[in-house]
């Protein structure tokens, strides 16, 4: 431990942010917040009810993410307390874009800090406007059976994502690799219609457990994301990332091939009333 303080000591002459290493971790921060804060979440929520657990966490990251700022003023540590204590109260591919997506426009595609915000920011207007409209629009589609619809709905979402990264891999044009990056955002936005509603009809009461798990595994990502970009983009050149998105486009197709053949809108068994009493009375019987 003194070794590490050591080192950090060393390196704070000049500027802890300019050491990618200690850069990355607090991105992985983030998740290890998360998945901690995301272990008593179930039980809290069946206790409190999910209303007072939100508002609770809501705020907690609410109050992390002011202090923020003032702990980058102050040094590397209060900056991962700050992340574990924002993530407390917050899949690859999209964690990608929402974590690394300034980072990209930045360093790839050189736009200054200015422009970076207003072309991150661009995309997630866009992406509230898409739901908003899709979802109305996928249930006055009445004559389209729900399972076509949350095929087509994924199929969007998660192809619109693979084309852009693989836009943005092989593009050396700042306008089109712009492009590319603001509909892969606003395609993975209507996601909700596809995936998110198929597991909302099969688990159905059990919906909470399901998307808590879910979002464990997207924290897991966002942990693992940083050593992956630090290993495949340690100077964030273009070529470095076009392996980068090349891989992760391979990586959604390959991830959703088996949605398809999978998406149902049948309830699982163990929604069912007596699912327990009947697992009891086999082991029983047996």
């Amino acid at each position: 431990m003194n070794d590490v303080i050591e080192e950090h000591s060393a390196l704070n002459q000049t500027h802890w942010l300019q050491n990618s290493a200690d850069v990355s971790f607090v991105f992985s921060a983030g998740a290890i917040g998360a998945i901690v804060g995301l272990i008593p979440s179930v039980p809290l929520t069946t206790r409190f009810g999910i209303r007072n657990i939100l508002a609770f966490y809501s705020f907690s990251s609410s109050i992390a993410t002011l202090l923020v700022p003032l702990a980058v003023s102050i040094g590397y540590y209060p900056v991962v307390a700050a992340r574990l204590i924002q993530a407390l109260g917050g899949n690859m591919s999209l964690m990608t874009l929402m974590i690394y997506g300034p980072t990209y426009l930045n360093k790839v595609l050189g736009l200054d800090v200015k422009d970076t915000g207003f072309a991150n920011a661009i995309p997630y207007i866009l992406a509230t406007a898409v739901k908003f409209t899709a979802g109305p629009l996928s249930d006055k589609l009445t004559s389209v059976p729900d399972t076509w619809k949350m095929i087509f709905f994924a199929a969007v979402a998660q192809g619109g994502m693979a084309c852009g990264f693989f836009v943005m891999a092989l593009t050396r044009d700042k306008l089109i690799a712009q492009i590319a990056y603001t509909a892969a955002i606003v395609l993975a936005g209507v996601n909700m219609i596809g995936v998110v509603k198929c597991a909302q009809m099969v688990s159905r009461q059990y919906i909470h457990f399901v998307m808590a798990v879910n979002s464990l595994i997207s924290w897991v990502a966002i942990f693992i994301l940083p050593m992956i970009i630090g290993f495949l983009c340690p100077n964030h050149t273009p070529e470095e990332w076009s392996v980068f998105y090349i891989a992760g486009g391979i990586w959604v197709i390959v991830m959703n091939i088996p949605f398809p053949f999978l998406a149902t809108t049948e309830a699982a068994d163990f929604t069912k009333p007596g699912f327990g009493e009947k697992k009891v009375g086999d082991v029983e019987g047996k």
